[in-house]
């Protein structure tokens, strides 16, 4: 997918690298103004013409970085993935061609974005193993849109772990600054 230089500019890179529970995390982007109206614009109106454009510049680094990984998706409920015609964070990493195991899905259709910081600390009860898949002495790539408090990566690191794979790394599009 080709952007106008004057669009690709506004993908500024961040490229931050954390760890939550020993796995390391890395965020493509912070979660500004812009990214925050074009991920509305993918996942709230159903322009899968984006999907490619969040990964665009960086794809030549994500597919040598992660090379012979497999892509686990974050899971978002089945029935809002039938209203969009797609699941957002497939989309955005189907262009790096990693190959994606749909491993975790979600019991509950509750937006993440719709509760307080209590309520999303029980995410870890609405994310279940799809007991089809094996990742055993595989490497999993957990991938997601946006990132805010952690405790969503956090529920699917530790279902994954369960599964023993030979690594696990997680990769977010964006994740919202820190409010302290």
């Amino acid at each position: 997918m080709f952007l106008c230089h004057r669009c690709q500019e506004q993908f500024l890179a961040l490229f931050e690298k954390t760890k939550i529970d020993g796995v390391t995390i890395r965020a493509i982007y912070d979660y500004n103004e812009f990214m925050q109206s074009n991920i509305y614009k993918l996942k709230g109106c159903g322009d899968i013409e984006l999907a490619p454009c969040f990964l665009n510049y960086h794809l030549p680094w994500i597919k040598l970085h992660y090379r012979n990984y497999y892509v686990v998706p974050v899971p978002s409920h089945a029935s809002r993935d039938d209203q969009r015609g797609f699941n957002q964070v497939e989309e955005i990493f189907r262009c790096s061609k990693i190959p994606i195991i749909k491993a975790l899905f979600k019991t509950s259709d509750r937006k993440q974005s719709d509760l307080s910081e209590e309520e999303r600390k029980k995410v870890s009860e609405t994310i279940r193993w799809n007991e089809a898949v094996d990742i055993t002495d595989k490497k999993i790539l957990l991938v997601d849109d946006v990132m805010t408090t952690g405790y969503t990566i956090r529920a699917c690191i530790k279902i994954i772990k369960a599964h023993l794979p030979k690594s696990l790394e997680v990769l977010v599009v964006s994740r919202v600054a820190d409010k302290g």
